[in-house]
């Protein structure tokens, strides 16, 4: 499959994260690059809507505001009571990184912090 993608993205599976998304739901980060991420969820996002993406590490935190631009469910998996719910991998196209949040976040990825313990929350809105 022919990569369309403007900017690298820097591959988070595999790697010690912490996740909490402030919308109740499970996250993981799946990738991320200047322009967006990818993340997989245990609750569907709304495509179109506007969600604050905050990524902290030891020594810094960056947030940075992004529209669901595509969805999918990817899988079923038993919750705690033994249902079994569905999980979606969603993509996120961030907004305003062509100013200092942009320059935050290509700071924040080019620090190594995905080679660390980092924590990555998500809100509604921004």
């Amino acid at each position: 499959m022919e990569e369309k993608r403007k900017h690298e993205r820097f591959i988070i599976e595999g790697k010690d994260s912490h996740c909490k998304m402030l919308v109740s739901t499970e996250l993981r980060l799946l990738n991320i690059s200047i322009s967006g991420a990818a993340l997989s969820v245990s609750e569907k996002l709304n495509m179109g809507w506007e969600y604050t993406l905050e990524l902290e590490s030891e020594e810094r935190v960056v947030s940075v505001s992004g529209v669901v631009v595509w969805a999918k469910m990817t899988e079923l998996q038993k919750n705690d009571r033994g249902e079994m719910v569905p999980r979606y991998e969603v993509g996120m196209r961030f907004k305003d990184v062509f100013n200092y949040k942009g320059h935050e976040l290509t700071d924040f990825i080019e620090s190594k912090v995905f080679e660390k313990k980092f924590k990555v929350r998500l809100k509604l809105g921004c």
